[in-house]
């Protein structure tokens, strides 16, 4: 089971546990610290993505970086061993929502359980 949560305990989005992507966003600005609480099940590893909205452009857009001189790849964190981990995501200033995204990738028998908790570090809007 994935639950992702804001700061104050609200539970944003919650699932996973039939390999589906959990996604749960929230309103905020500029950095974000994501806190993971992983018990890993069967599964092979816990896999989280990033968007972000863009409110000029009235959309989302996946976080990525580039992996090469010619390509650009979405940031992806692959988790594979139970613990607690503590993420850092920034946002561009036009951009006022984050929006994460989990997966319990390759279940095989009993999935593992994850909490994850998005602060931002900055005053919401």
């Amino acid at each position: 089971m994935i639950i992702i949560k804001d700061i104050y305990g609200k539970t944003l989005a919650e699932g996973g546990d039939d390999g589906a992507v959990v996604s749960g966003e929230i309103n905020t600005r500029i950095i974000n610290i994501i806190y993971v609480q992983y018990s890993k099940g069967d599964e092979e590893s816990l896999t989280l993505t990033f968007d972000s909205y863009n409110r000029l452009l009235d959309d989302y857009y996946p976080i990525m970086f580039e992996d090469s001189a010619e390509t650009v790849a979405p940031i992806r964190k692959v988790l594979s061993e139970s613990g607690k981990y503590r993420l850092i995501m920034t946002m561009a200033d036009n951009e006022n929502r984050l929006r994460v995204n989990a997966l319990l990738s390759n279940i095989s028998g009993t999935p593992g359980t994850a909490t994850i908790v998005i602060s931002p570090v900055s005053p919401t809007v």
